[in-house]
């Protein structure tokens, strides 16, 4: 049966924010150089909520920007009090270890000029690092660009997923509810994918900030929904069962 809520009809841009911008909960000192990244966009045509367990430190890291910018940030629970807090149309959420460029949401607000209604997805660069006790983290590698590969909205494992910060999303009222990496599948599927040719996020990588796969995630969800599936798939799925 057809899902109403996830299937709502995107919203116009508006005049005001464009985007609504989640920070997942990580390890310190991960949350402040995220924040640091925000506040440093070229454009500040967007809200923001941290969504964390230890609001105390949360707040206490605000108190580090210019007021001007940490009015526009809100510390949270959850998903569900992050996007109350805006009517914006697209969402873009940060994961633990993301770094995003200054000019992140600028290159997000251009694509969505270009293809409204799709998800939007960016590249990334990946820098190692090693953390210890004596400093926050050690670089201990170089950027490596992340592969132009097409975009698979069942992700197919073919190695980690890529930064949660390399999508924006259309909004509809269940955004998130179903999970991160769920909602990004199934938008991309009813509203295709608009591919960036910029890189917008450095994610550190180790140990200490890897994710689980979602694909058992993603796939529980699109066994509920109907799906549409786009050009191109129906047959790689037939030979993937003829291959069997």
């Amino acid at each position: 049966m057809p899902n109403d809520e996830l299937d709502a009809p995107i919203e116009a841009l508006p005049v005001a924010t464009f985007a609504m911008v989640v920070i997942a909960g990580a390890p310190p000192p991960i949350p402040l150089e995220t924040i640091t990244c925000l506040a440093g966009q070229v454009t500040d045509d967007v809200d923001v909520a941290v969504v964390t367990d230890d609001g105390d430190t949360a707040r206490e890291m605000l108190d580090l920007f210019s007021p001007s910018f940490a009015s526009r940030v809100r510390v949270v629970t959850s998903y569900a009090q992050a996007l109350a807090q805006s009517d914006a149309p697209y969402v873009a959420c940060v994961g633990p270890g993301e770094l995003p460029t200054g000019d992140w949401i600028e290159q997000f607000l251009r694509a969505a000029a270009i293809a409204p209604g799709a998800v939007l997805r960016a590249q990334w660069a990946d820098r190692p690092v090693r953390f210890d006790r004596a400093a926050p983290y050690e670089v201990t590698g170089p950027l490596t660009l992340s592969p132009r590969v097409p975009f698979d909205p069942l992700f197919t494992p073919i190695g980690p997923p890529p930064p949660l910060s390399t999508f924006a999303l259309p909004r509809g009222p269940r955004v998130f509810e179903v999970g991160l990496w769920p909602t990004i599948a199934y938008a991309a599927l009813l509203g295709g994918v608009h591919d960036l040719d910029a890189v917008t996020t450095i994610r550190l990588v180790s140990p200490k900030l890897e994710q689980p796969d979602p694909t058992a995630e993603i796939r529980d969800l699109l066994a509920t929904v109907p799906v549409t599936l786009p050009a191109g798939l129906a047959p790689r799925i037939a030979g993937l069962v003829n291959d069997r």
